[in-house]
């Protein structure tokens, strides 16, 4: 842990005034050292810099610090930066989270006209405000860090993602990355895991971490974007403690967004990663409809999902699904029933009507990594094509908007009555049928398999459901939404290997 505070200083250290270079030689430090004796809160955070540095004089880790508290006693703000990230670190004092804190506080929420900057500046008419917040940014960055991971603070991420706006608005280059990543950015997620495990950012403030690669692979993965060859390299490096506390902070970022997992629930996929999510229904109090390819993960080889989730946005509830030996017609589809543990009363009824309408239809679905964070999105489009691909009559092509997660989504007419389900849209690759697969051009078109095919599925398992919705007097916008309630976010985990409790 040591070594990971130490290059999380240097995240927070400041910019001087002038280069590394200027620093070079002896002469340089006793210039530099006679203009700190004189009272100059400049030059006194030079000094402590050389110090720390053994920059013209010999590395001094006491003196150092005993320099920077004089110039952080006149304002200094890069000075109170760095006497922080002393606390943090323990690095000459003792390691005082609390203490760091209070300083990273206090140097976040100075003023302009309270600075050593300022009063320099002013001296020689100078105006030097964006140079003071861009140095400011690195206190309120590190403050931000220790929101987030609960260091002398309780965890907070709001308030981190505050503090790391703030920072961004006065030009940190890391504060953007980590606002986007605590948001739900499951590309931006990665980088982070990424950078924190090989190191290839160190340079730009990112060190090895393994606790916060962990982190960040948890949110990634979460998030339907994952890398479980690199997740399971850092697995085989990091220690049960790390582990343990970066899985506590996953679960604290879930639980901020939105998503709470039922004791039970999490203890039974606390060792999995998500593999991928998609987008289901309910045509049933208990029976649930997807595409094949989003409850399977390898549909050609059968392999199950070691845990099967869907999410209920509208109860902040996992509800488990189960595989069931339903039987498949001579012609199979994209298309494929699971069973839920508990019961809805909210499901989507068939359309009776014969052919494909010609007035608009609505697609509900969670596309993208990012939208699963909320709710259920509705595009709107027409049906261009009463046949699929290859003349597939028990397929459909329709132009409204769809993307990643939304496989499995239920297409409905203005009666909020199921006209098909989603298999595809936007890609170059489309599986036509379990046999055959098909390169096309990116278009906007989405494919869907009609509701008269799941119907031929349903009667052939025997599974008795309501054909239609009750009259209504609601206006289809009332009717949509009610309807939003039936839908839900597939969540397919494969299992990880579990951490050797002695690995280091």
């Amino acid at each position: 842990m040591l070594l990971i505070m130490k290059k999380i200083l240097s995240v927070v250290l400041i910019f001087l005034f002038f280069t590394l270079n200027s620093f070079s030689d002896e002469t340089e430090f006793l210039k530099t050292l006679k203009e700190a004796e004189l009272g100059d809160p400049i030059s006194q955070n030079n000094v402590a810099h050389m110090y720390n540095n053994g920059l013209g004089t010999e590395k001094n880790l006491l003196k150092a610090l005993s320099w920077y508290f004089k110039a952080g006693e006149q304002n200094q703000v890069n000075a109170l930066t760095t006497i922080a990230s002393y606390y943090l670190d323990g690095e000459a004092v003792e390691q005082n989270y609390s203490v760091a804190f209070k300083i990273y506080k206090d140097a976040a929420n100075m003023k302009y006209k309270d600075s050593a900057i300022y009063k320099i500046a002013k001296k020689n008419n100078e105006d030097k405000q964006s140079f003071f917040l861009q140095n400011q940014s690195r206190a309120i960055y590190a403050l931000g860090l220790m929101y987030e991971k609960g260091y002398g603070v309780k965890t907070d991420f709001s308030k981190a993602k505050e503090l790391y706006k703030k920072s961004d608005s006065f030009g940190h280059e890391l504060s953007k990355l980590r606002l986007e990543a605590l948001n739900g950015d499951a590309d931006y997620s990665l980088y982070l895991a990424k950078f924190y495990f090989d190191g290839s950012m160190i340079d730009s403030g990112i060190p090895i971490d393994y606790e916060d690669s962990v982190f960040w692979y948890k949110i990634s993965e979460f998030l339907g974007v994952g890398d479980p060859e690199n997740f399971n390299k850092v697995l085989e490096l990091i220690s049960e403690i790390e582990f343990n506390s970066a899985s506590k902070r996953f679960e604290v970022w879930k639980a901020n967004m939105g998503f709470e997992y039922d004791k039970e629930t999490l203890k039974e996929v606390s060792a999995h990663f998500l593999n991928h999510y998609g987008t289901g229904f309910y045509v049933s109090e208990n029976i649930l409809i997807s595409n094949r390819h989003v409850l399977y993960i390898d549909r050609k080889k059968k392999k199950k999902c070691s845990k099967l989730l869907a999410y209920d946005p509208y109860n902040s509830k996992y509800e488990k699904l189960e595989y069931t030996e339903f039987r498949t017609l001579p012609k199979i589809e994209d298309v494929k029933f699971v069973k839920s543990i508990k019961k809805t009363k909210n499901f989507i009824n068939i359309s009776r009507e014969e052919g494909i309408p010609v007035e608009d239809i609505y697609v509900i679905g969670f596309p993208a990594g990012r939208e699963k964070l909320n709710y259920p999105r509705v595009s709107r489009g027409i049906i261009n094509s009463d046949v699929g691909l290859a003349n597939n009559e028990d397929q459909f092509i329709f132009d409204a908007f769809a993307e990643g997660g939304s496989s499995g989504s239920p297409i409905l007419n203005n009666k909020g009555e199921l006209l098909g389900i989603l298999w595809g849209g936007g890609i170059e690759r489309i599986q036509l049928n379990s046999e055959e697969t098909k390169t096309i051009e990116r278009t906007n078109e989405g494919f869907a398999v009609k509701s008269n095919y799941i119907t031929k599925l349903l009667n052939y398992n025997m599974i008795d459901i309501s054909k239609a919705n009750k009259k209504t007097k609601n206006n289809v916008n009332q009717i949509i939404r009610e309807k939003m309630k039936a839908v839900r976010l597939i969540q397919c985990y494969d299992k990880h290997e579990e951490p050797s409790s002695t690995s280091q």
